[in-house]
């Protein structure tokens, strides 16, 4: 476990807390309603959302090889483009999201209000922090 820790220090660190800010987006409402006092949101579970879990998973996992990655004997050649594919997902899930219930925006009306979260706008941010550690790791070569 200490190898891990260590391993996340500088650029594969960001990447590593821009996928935990989307994780932790993944709970948060994405899209919500109210309609009288009742109230209803959907979270990152759903629809493009999975994409973006996805990816957060895939992150992990390469976080945890990139760690390890003495005992893959194949790391070097899939290390980056494995960074790069899970940020990638992230961004895509979160942005296909925004875009898909971009049709119904927002409402402003006293009796009827729907829209996006702050969730959405969260996974958005952790993504693009994910994505500009893993353009920096690269640049650097830190990132196998």
């Amino acid at each position: 476990m200490n190898r891990i820790w260590g391993h996340l220090r500088g650029r594969e660190g960001m990447a590593a807390a821009g996928a935990l800010v989307v994780a932790i987006s993944l709970f948060l409402p994405w899209y919500g309603y109210s309609f009288l006092g009742y109230s209803a949101s959907i979270d990152g579970f759903h629809s493009y959302g999975l994409l973006s879990a996805l990816g957060v998973v895939a992150m992990a996992f390469t976080l945890v090889a990139g760690a390890r990655r003495s005992q893959l004997p194949g790391w070097a050649g899939i290390g980056r483009r494995s960074y790069l594919a899970s940020g990638i997902l992230m961004l895509a899930g979160s942005v296909l999201f925004l875009v898909a219930y971009h049709r119904s925006y927002s409402s402003g009306s006293v009796l009827f209000t729907y829209g996006p979260q702050p969730g959405v706008y969260l996974a958005i941010l952790g993504s693009a922090l994910a994505l500009f550690g893993i353009a920096r790791a690269g640049r650097r070569g830190t990132a196998s």
